[in-house]
């Protein structure tokens, strides 16, 4: 059987009873993804002003620079950034952009798993 993160997130095989989404992540993390998805928010409203929520892959596409900057931010025991969200979400964030464009580049098929009717807006690399 292929891994979730072989084969992208897909009804068939029991991959998505493999990675029980909701129960493993949504519910341990419910504080932590509210303010990796404030990140989420306030990136579209700096890339995509007056539009609906829309990954920017290509205005955004540093992720690991990013991440370092966001992180030695917070090691130096700056908790916020200047527009009042996390370091560490951030950090949290740019980590989930590199691992969705790695799973993309490995696997086509995993970028029109969800996204493919155009309602989420998500363009991947």
């Amino acid at each position: 059987m292929k891994t979730i993160a072989q084969d992208g997130i897909r009804e068939q095989d029991g991959l998505r009873k493999a990675a029980p989404v909701y129960d493993s992540v949504l519910r341990y993390f419910p504080n932590a993804i509210t303010a990796v998805a404030e990140v989420a928010r306030v990136g579209n409203d700096q890339h995509n002003p007056g539009q609906p929520m829309k990954w920017a892959v290509e205005k955004s596409t540093d992720e690991g620079n990013a991440l370092m900057s966001h992180l030695l931010k917070r090691a130096a025991g700056y908790t916020w950034a200047p527009e009042g969200t996390r370091h560490l979400a951030h950090v949290a964030w740019r980590a989930l952009a590199m691992l969705e464009r790695e799973i993309i580049a490995e696997n086509t098929d995993a970028a029109n798993v969800f996204f493919n009717d155009g309602e989420v807006g998500h363009e991947h690399p």
